[in-house]
This record gives C-alpha cells, structure tokens and sequence, in this order.
C-alpha cells in the first residue's frame, strides 16, 4: 500500500503546479509510507515467528474439548454364547 501511495503522491506532484505544494513534501510521503509498511511487515513475520515457536514449545493442545462422547463397544461375552 505504500508503493501504491508512493506513485499517488509521485503522480499528483507531476499534475499540479510547483506552487501548491511545498518542497520535499513528496519525497518524504512516500519515504514514510514506504518504511512504515516495511516495518509493520517485518513484525508481523516477527509475530508469526514467535507464536510458531510458543505452540511448538508449549506442547499443549490448540483447541479446547467441550465434551467427550464414549462409543459403547459391543459386548464381547455375549457373541461368545
């Protein structure tokens, strides 16, 4: 979304006349739109990584049993007669 951004602003500043936007605002909209999207990028990686290796560590279940169903099994002595 940032580079997309980027070629918005890059656009916008080669349409409009010098006079109505100040100098070096466009280089530094994208610059900052660029870093932050690579930054929020970067933790999310780093987020996965680090609950990958929580459930890996943890060993415990991801999921919670809300009840328990027992099939009956059929009765052994009953087909012996």
């Amino acid at each position: 979304l940032g580079l997309c951004y980027g070629v918005f602003v890059i656009v916008r500043r080669l349409m409009e006349a010098p006079e109505d936007v100040s100098t070096g605002w466009a280089s530094l909209a994208v610059l900052i739109a660029v870093v932050g999207g690579l930054i929020l990028m970067v933790l999310g990686l780093l987020g996965e990584y680090i609950g990958r290796m929580y459930i890996s560590i943890n060993k415990s279940p991801q999921f919670v049993v809300r009840s328990i169903v027992k099939k009956e099994e059929p009765d052994v002595d009953k087909k012996a007669e």
